[in-house]
């Protein structure tokens, strides 16, 4: 959609979002920030959405709460490098772990 491509581009800040991927993000930070201190999060999503602008904004964000990110790269929602660069540029690259089949999930960890 014309949304998503837009927020791709603009890298996602969250200052950047639509109204519907910046109330994904306040739902994932206030819940990371009520949260006993210190605790780590995994992040599930996939990449049919925005789900990885979103992610990527977490990531930058609140980096030390985050363990790891999990993606499904989906058949409509290709995650090739330009867009995982885009999306997680100033983050943590080795948090975020991609997967197409639920068999590769065992080599994730």
């Amino acid at each position: 959609t014309a949304i998503l491509a837009a927020a791709r581009r603009n890298n996602s800040s969250p200052e950047s979002m639509d109204p519907a991927a910046r109330s994904k993000y306040d739902a994932i930070v206030a819940l990371m920030t009520s949260a006993t201190p210190g605790r780590k999060f995994v992040i599930v999503g996939d990449s049919a959405g925005s789900d990885p602008e979103i992610f990527g904004a977490v990531a930058r964000t609140h980096k030390k709460r985050i363990y790891c990110i999990v993606l499904r790269e989906t058949e409509d929602g290709e995650l090739d490098s330009r867009r995982r660069s885009r999306a997680f540029k100033g983050a943590d690259p080795a948090k975020l772990r991609c997967f197409r089949k639920p068999r590769e999930l065992r080599r994730l960890t």
